[in-house]
């Protein structure tokens, strides 16, 4: 896993496929007779000895499981083993143990019959290739509601991953704080894996951010720093949308409007980290509109500007962007592509891009979240509706869609805030949820919060200095207040981009010289960002 801190060596795991190649095609039975070879290794430092096994039915140790292959890893962290994958839908997962067994992560490939099928597989065309805490913690909510293994599917995977992002996002911060050394091992739990099961499941009667808190004390501020970490990682961000999951997308070949927003977190990339000198955490900057209106797409995937400040290859969906913003920071960044669903654009079909990266000059871990718009695609702010079970459990009376939104900053991390949504022709509105309905809470800390935590919001379309009309209409931003206890407050901007899953926050409290405080309010699944996954 990757981590922001201060330590020189890291101290667990990630078992990360490089390279899986068919070695022959499967008739009604089992797979050929050489089975699929399957190439990896155990990384962030190369792990020794960490065994890694695929399973059939179940993850490792779990009911209904079944051995498909092992191998320990070498000293230097690699293995090779051939796989034979049964012609059935069951589904496959790949698990890793460190070797004192204390960490324990799992993973869902996808069912077997697609694995045995495959001529070649590759990093991106798989769900969740990579073992790590963010697919640990979605299979340990999985289960945690009941649901069996068995039944897994890529469909159901995606579900569980937009659905329940922000129970997602705290419990894999949890089991990264372990298996890093970061907080201590809680007594009681035999590895990481029976901790996050736990966490789930007290989850369910309060929330996985509390149940974490509770599981880990004194582990809140590490927790918080993770919670911006994990997502913002060009490894660990493409996993909260389908699993690292390399669907066909559409033809996408022409020029290209692409309107986002740049949003560094002020932590630093694990690579910095291990050196014998860290560099200095650098001030977190306000998060910056992105705008190029000739990014064109031709027939191989190759993205490129007509001002070169753009470049990149799309395969599938996922991509690879190289960017300079207007005051020439440079960014490399992976990115995931989905359509906005119709209700969501006017005048063609829009894209919603999501992910994260690196400045490349400072190596501050960033976010990126943007639209690909043709030239006659307008958003439709006020198309948005939402049924009654996409109102993430908040009832607004007064009209509008509800939605949770979680900190993951260093606000006050871990501050719950229930909002209604009112959209209109040129953005949103968003006002406070009722406090009965558990809203308004602080997870983390025991700090109680008032009911006007925020006042009425009104987010409308980025209009730069001098123009009358927005360059980036799928882009809206406005002015934030928030107020914390009799005597503290905020105030500043928010900034969202159609279909992301997080609305960008800078505000500055009262004191003068402080710091800023950059970060965002992540969102489950809501009409704002129900894409389509191609």
């Amino acid at each position: 896993m990757r981590l922001s801190r201060t330590v020189k060596t890291p101290t667990l795991i990630l078992v990360s496929a490089l390279a899986l190649v068919a070695c022959g095609s499967g008739g009604s039975g089992a797979g050929s007779s050489t089975g699929t070879l399957l190439t990896g290794g155990v990384i962030d430092a190369p792990v020794a000895g960490a065994v890694v096994t695929f399973t059939l039915g179940a993850p490792l140790n779990q009911t209904g499981a079944q051995l498909l292959g092992t191998i320990t890893a070498d000293a230097q962290g690699q293995y090779s083993i051939n796989v034979t994958f049964p012609n059935t839908s069951a589904p496959v997962f790949a698990n890793a143990v460190s070797p004192d067994g204390s960490v324990v992560l799992t993973s869902y490939l996808g069912q077997a019959s697609s694995l045995l099928s495959a001529a070649t597989l590759n990093p991106t065309s798989l769900p969740d290739l990579d073992i790590s805490q963010v697919s640990t913690a979605a299979l340990a909510l999985y289960a945690a509601q009941g649901n069996s293994y068995g039944n897994l599917t890529p469909t159901l995977y995606a579900q569980l991953l937009s659905t329940y992002h922000n129970d997602i996002l705290p419990l894999a911060a949890s089991i990264q704080a372990v298996a890093d050394g970061i907080c201590a091992h809680p007594a009681g739990f035999k590895d990481t894996d029976d901790m996050a099961f736990h966490i789930a499941v007290n989850g369910a009667s309060s929330t996985v951010l509390g149940s974490a808190s509770a599981t880990l004390p004194g582990c809140e501020l590490h927790l918080q720093n993770l919670m911006q970490t994990i997502p913002a990682d060009a490894t660990w961000a493409p996993e909260f949308e389908q699993g690292d999951y390399n669907v066909t997308a559409p033809s996408l070949v022409g020029t290209y409007s692409l309107q986002g927003l740049i949003a560094e977190t002020g932590l630093l990339a694990p690579s910095t980290l291990l050196t014998s000198t860290p560099a200095p955490t650098p001030t977190p900057l306000p998060a910056e509109v992105f705008l190029d209106n000739s990014v064109t797409i031709d027939t191989n995937g190759n993205v490129t500007s007509t001002d070169k400040s753009v470049s990149g290859t799309l395969v599938g969906s996922n991509l690879t962007l190289n960017m300079t913003d207007s005051t020439g920071h440079m960014y490399s960044l992976n990115e995931h592509l989905a359509t906005l669903t119709s209700a969501m654009t006017l005048g063609g079909p829009a894209y919603s891009l999501s992910g994260a990266g690196i400045n490349t000059n400072s190596q501050v871990l960033t976010r990126f979240d943007a639209v690909l718009a043709p030239t006659a695609a307008l958003p439709n702010w006020a198309g948005l509706t939402a049924s009654g079970e996409m109102n993430d459990g908040i009832n607004c009376n007064s009209g509008g869609f509800g939605i949770r939104l979680l900190t993951t900053g260093p606000i006050v991390g871990g501050i719950r805030l229930g909002a209604c949504v009112t959209p209109n022709a040129t953005g949103l509105t968003l006002t406070p949820s009722a406090v009965n309905q558990g809203e308004n809470e602080n997870e983390l800390f025991s700090t109680a919060l008032p009911s006007n935590a925020f006042s009425s919001l009104s987010l409308t379309e980025f209009v730069a200095t001098g123009s009358t009309l927005s360059a980036t209409p799928f882009i809206i931003t406005g002015q934030a207040s928030f107020s914390f206890g009799p005597s503290t407050s905020y105030t500043g901007t928010l900034n969202y981009v159609l279909g992301s899953r997080e609305i960008f926050y800078t505000l500055q409290s009262g004191a003068a010289g402080a710091t800023p405080l950059v970060g965002s309010l992540a969102m489950n699944i809501n009409p704002l960002n129900q894409r389509m996954d191609n």
